[in-house]
């Protein structure tokens, strides 16, 4: 009898690990907040028309590539042009500096960003109201 009840036991636990290992997680949903950074690829946006939001990402000064955007609907949402910031020096070859995007919501409506460098993917959805 025992015996019988370990087995259930086990089988159940084993059963909800399952489960709990198959759920779907939802990407994050965020409001108000300005700002873009490495750790949000997956996140989604919502503005409203007329808003802004910045995504900043260090980059090597002088190497072969830097962050690029690619917006999937530009009429959404619009690129602005780029900043740059905390160079780590200014009377040398190469080091790393802030490079940040300005992106405006434009009209309602959905857009997909891809912020990509090197093998580095970051991908939002902005969603303007």
């Amino acid at each position: 009898m025992i015996f019988r009840l370990l087995l259930l036991a086990t089988l159940l636990a084993g059963t909800c690990t399952i489960q709990s290992c198959s759920k779907k997680v939802a990407p994050a949903t965020v409001t108000n907040q300005s700002k873009i950074g490495i750790g949000d690829d997956g996140k989604t946006y919502t503005l409203k028309v007329g808003e802004k939001i910045e995504a900043t990402f260090n980059e090597c000064v002088g190497c072969a590539q830097v962050w690029r955007a690619e917006v999937s609907n530009s009429e959404v949402v619009a690129t602005l042009p780029n900043t740059y910031s905390n160079r780590s020096c200014t009377d040398c070859v190469g080091g790393n500096q802030d490079n940040t995007f300005h992106l405006e919501a434009r009209k309602a409506g959905t857009s997909t960003i891809t912020f990509a460098y090197f093998d580095k993917k970051v991908t939002v959805t902005i969603v303007v109201n």
